[in-house]
């Protein structure tokens, strides 16, 4: 699930975040010879651009680091908030928790059939399989044919549905684009 998912700029945007406060803390441990409580407090107020001031006068070194460090980290953090406000406002993280939701639901099915599309052989196998009692999942990514199978109670779940009804229909999300 997690590599449908599509989390790479998500990633990229954390391990960003998390090597520069790696980096604010060795650089002042290494330049100015702070311990680790310190380090990370003056790569907090560092990054956070709070401004509390020093714990002790920089050293010449010490300030062009902050100076780098600065600069790289504003960076770091508007990439970081223009990926987050990507995918909340551009549904891929609705995408995600639908992806995850579905993926669930399927887990709970046992000794079930999966019928892979909708088409003509596929509504066929669903019938007949359907009248024998089995379980199916449908799995389709043509709009129409989603349709189509909705109409012949291969449709989503509702939520509430206390047992695993006897079929489910699953499809990419219009954002997923085309199946290999």
């Amino acid at each position: 699930m997690w590599k449908r998912a599509n989390l790479s700029r998500f990633l990229v945007a954390v391990l960003l975040t998390v090597g520069g406060f790696a980096t604010g803390i060795f650089g002042f441990m290494t330049i100015e010879g702070y311990n680790f409580l310190d380090a990370l407090y003056m790569t907090m107020i560092t990054i956070s651009t709070v401004g509390f001031g020093e714990l002790h006068p920089l050293s010449a070194p010490g300030r062009l680091f902050v100076s780098v460090y600065i600069f790289f980290n504003l960076l770091v953090i508007a990439y970081l908030v223009s990926v987050l406000t990507t995918y909340i406002f551009d549904g891929e993280l609705r995408t995600i928790f639908k992806m995850f939701k579905t993926d669930q639901e399927i887990r709970g099915y046992h000794d079930h059939v999966i019928v892979c599309g909708f088409g003509r052989n596929g509504s066929k196998a669903y019938h007949e399989l359907r009248a024998n009692g089995a379980t199916v999942v449908v799995v389709e990514q043509s709009p129409d044919l989603v349709r189509e199978a909705d109409a012949a109670g291969a449709g989503p779940l509702p939520p509430s549905s206390a047992t695993p009804p006897p079929t489910k229909l699953c499809w990419p999300p219009a954002s997923a684009g085309p199946g290999p």
